[in-house]
């Protein structure tokens, strides 16, 4: 959520809306854990000397490097290769700071550095008119190295590094959703991977009834339920994370109009691989109910192996059909389907 604060305040310079829609440049934005957003590179960033602001003179570790896991005999040349994992992304970037005034460019640093937190995450936004927007949840991972020059707000400008981690290595794009509603159904969940990296989807369902899920596009089938009107489950197939997650709320299941929406989108968007299991185990204390049948995931018959692929570079998107089904359901019956695309590079 946002603050209504920004940097550069103010409308888009001409300057600005002629880079805009040159299209030629990438528009990098951060917002900060508590909702302020700077706008550091591409048309919406400052005009320096007289727009308070930051704006970002180079950058490096977009893509999180990765890890090998090998395995090499006492005698053996070179090493067998088994596995690979990403670390975390460390992003370092070169900022200039400025401000109209002396006390205006105190401002905009304090505003900067209070936007960032080592215990909490902001984002970084990342769009191109080809690519749209990928963003990256971060968090500050140093603290200012540089030796800051005598009276910089004087000079009412100042070169500063920084440098932010993104936990999950991965940008993300937006989700693809897909749900099958209704009673007694057999059908598909289409969704679509934009990313260069596998998704591993979510599945939402609304009882009552029992579901019938798709592991993938593998053609095994898992069973899930029965769920009693009114029950609501999140299923995130991603193996580290917890399986199962009771959401029931005591408002009804009926979500195709009104202030329902947003607490599906809510739903929806909540178990994405930023989110870490003590959040969900928040999430539902906070809304749960232990369910008259026991626990969720007692309720689950088999586990999800597979993700959906991701895209390969220049080819044309295709979706996936996961397969899905709702037996002994009734008209608030519903399997909600999300995937979050990932990529290592945001362009």
């Amino acid at each position: 959520m946002g603050n209504g604060i920004v940097y550069p305040p103010g409308p888009v310079t001409p300057l600005g809306a002629a880079m805009l829609q040159s299209g030629n440049q990438a528009s990098v934005s951060y917002v900060g854990w508590e909702g302020t957003t700077f706008n550091i590179m591409g048309g919406m960033a400052p005009q320096m000397d007289y727009q308070n602001g930051l704006i970002l003179r180079g950058i490096s570790g977009l893509q999180a490097p990765a890890r090998f896991l090998d395995n090499q005999g006492a005698r053996q040349d070179g090493t067998t290769y088994l596995d690979s994992l990403r670390e975390p992304a460390q992003i370092d970037m070169v900022l200039e700071a400025w401000g109209a005034t002396p006390d205006q460019f105190r401002q905009t640093m304090r505003a900067w550095i209070g936007a960032w937190r080592f215990d909490q995450m902001g984002i970084f936004n990342w769009f191109t008119p080809r690519m749209g927007t990928w963003y990256m949840p971060v968090r500050q991972a140093k603290p200012i190295p540089d030796q800051l020059k005598q009276y910089p707000a004087m000079h009412r400008r100042q070169i500063i590094s920084w440098t932010a981690r993104g936990d999950n290595s991965f940008w993300y794009g937006p989700d693809s959703v897909a749900a099958t509603t209704g009673g007694n159904v057999v059908g598909f969940n289409p969704v679509m991977n934009l990313g260069s990296e596998p998704a591993w989807p979510r599945h939402l369902c609304y009882g009552p009834g029992t579901f019938y899920i798709g592991d993938g596009l593998s053609g095994h089938t898992i069973t899930f339920g029965p769920l009693y009107a009114g029950q609501i489950a999140l299923i995130t197939t991603l193996p580290r994370l917890r399986s199962v997650v009771d959401l029931s709320v005591s408002a009804p299941a009926q979500v195709s109009s009104g202030p329902m929406q947003s607490l599906v989108a809510a739903l929806v968007n909540f178990a994405t691989s930023s989110n870490t299991p003590p959040l969900l185990q928040y999430f539902e204390s906070l809304f749960g109910l232990i369910p008259p049948q026991g626990p969720m995931y007692s309720l689950l018959n088999g586990r999800f192996t597979q993700p959906i692929a991701g895209k390969l570079e220049g080819a044309t998107p295709v979706a996936a059909h996961i397969g899905v089904a709702i037996i002994g359901g009734n008209s608030s019956s519903r399997i909600i389907t999300a995937i979050t695309p990932q990529r290592t590079w945001p362009e």
